[in-house]
C-alpha cells in the first residue's frame, strides 16, 4: 500500500473500498439459454428502460432468444420516459408471453 496509496484515500481515517467489476457480456445469452433451454419458455415479453439497456443487453438477449427458437411477443419501456409499471404489466398480461425479460 504505502504512502502513494494512502494519498488516494478521500478520508485517511477510514478504509477505502474499491470494487472492480468485470463485464457481463455473456449474461444476456445465458439468460436466453435459461429461458428457452431450461425453463422451456419461448414467448417472451421484453421490458427495458427507455435509454440503452445495459449496453445493448436487451438486443443481445433478443438475438440469442431468436436463435434458440424463441420469439418476442411484446415490448414495454419502464422508468424515466417510459410507461407506468401498471401499463407495462397490462401489456405483459395481454401479450400471451410465458416469460418476461
Amino acid at each position: 500500500m504505502g504512502d502513494a496509496a494512502a494519498a488516494l484515500r478521500p478520508r485517511p481515517d477510514r478504509p477505502t473500498y474499491v470494487r472492480v467489476a468485470t463485464t457481463d457480456d455473456a449474461a444476456a445469452i445465458a439468460a436466453a439459454r435459461l429461458v428457452v433451454g431450461v425453463l422451456q419458455k419461448h414467448r417472451v415479453f421484453l421490458a427495458t428502460t427507455v435509454g440503452p439497456f445495459a449496453g445493448g443487453r436487451a438486443d443481445t438477449f433478443v438475438e440469442a432468444l431468436q436463435t434458440l427458437g424463441g420469439s418476442v411477443v411484446g415490448r414495454g419501456a419502464i422508468g424515466e420516459g417510459g410507461d407506468p409499471p401498471d401499463a407495462v404489466a397490462s401489456q405483459v398480461a395481454s401479450s400471451g408471453a410465458d416469460a418476461v425479460f
